[in-house]
């Protein structure tokens, strides 16, 4: 699962830092699984790996000295990791954007040809 604060919402400017954690509840006590810190721009990103049947909460704050303020959060189940050997290159070659949390990882497949010894 991720969770995603993005930048540039509401009042997520210098003076709001919304801090979004993870929480596993167990039983009546509640432990940490994931925690960031949003950078500059008021966005943050965090991942972690679910345990089936477990119960989460997820928190975002502001820090102390900041006014309150609205924000938007994502939640989502990223992309599954591509299997080899992939779809074929096409000939013009590929492109695309890769992120670090929802589209981590692109596969392709190219056949190539032996080299041919020259004397």
């Amino acid at each position: 699962m991720a969770a995603r604060h993005p930048e540039g919402f509401g009042k997520a400017d210098a003076f709001l830092r919304p801090n979004p954690d993870v929480l596993l509840r167990t039983r009546s006590q509640l432990g940490q699984v994931a925690c960031e810190v949003t950078d500059r721009n008021g966005s943050a990103a965090l991942d972690f790996v679910p345990e089936k049947g477990a119960i989460y909460l997820i928190r975002v704050g502001q820090r102390a000295n900041s006014a309150p303020g609205g924000f938007r959060l994502d939640v989502f189940a990223p992309e599954s990791q591509p299997r080899g050997p992939g779809a074929p290159l096409p000939a013009a070659g590929a492109g695309g954007v890769l992120d670090s949390l929802q589209h981590t990882t692109d596969a392709y497949s190219y056949r190539m040809k032996a080299a041919v010894p020259t004397a």
